[in-house]
């Protein structure tokens, strides 16, 4: 299994790692590519089955799906894109290396609340979160439960030496 790239310079944390080469979880890979394959042609054609077209509340719910039919795709960038994390006193940084623009997350450091790993709020997933009040980013997500423990203890250590204070959070 490759291995993350770790750079600490000073007070300053870089984390990258190529989702190509690491091991990923599949049940999940698998699981999205069917929710979409089910997904994307009942929302084409939904608007011929349904009566009640001008209801306000279809309206709202074919916009959504629309969005998911969209989107979801557009999330799997992040499964062939290294992503990087940069943590120091005064930031927080993740993106995808290849698609700057795909969900970045660029964050003071004193703002970040909290971490997790493990099903937080009842997921059905085990997942590696940094939280800036209701704000969620996860990390690694397509790759194993192993992958993302070695994360964490790399961020926790440095969080410790940084002397930032969090709430962390290890749960099954």
């Amino acid at each position: 299994m490759a291995q993350p790239e770790v750079q600490i310079d000073g007070q300053n944390l870089v984390i990258q790692w190529d989702n190509r080469t690491i091991k990923k979880s599949r049940t999940l890979w698998g699981a999205q590519i069917a929710f979409w394959l089910i997904w994307t042609p009942l929302t084409a054609i939904a608007p011929q089955l349904v009566s009640i077209k001008d209801e306000p509340s279809f309206l709202l719910w074919q916009v959504s799906a629309f969005v998911m039919v969209v989107f979801l795709p557009l999330s799997w960038l992040s499964r062939i894109s290294s992503e990087r994390i940069e943590i120091s006193p005064t930031t927080y940084r993740h993106y995808c290396v290849n698609y700057p623009w795909l969900f970045p997350k660029h964050w003071p450091a004193d703002k970040i609340t909290k971490m997790v790993l493990g099903r937080a709020n009842e997921e059905s997933i085990r997942t590696l979160s940094i939280y800036r009040g209701w704000r969620r980013d996860l990390l690694g997500y397509w790759t194993t439960n192993e992958f993302r423990q070695q994360l964490f203890a790399l961020i926790c250590e440095h969080l410790d030496r940084i002397q930032l204070t969090i709430e962390i959070e290890a749960a099954d």
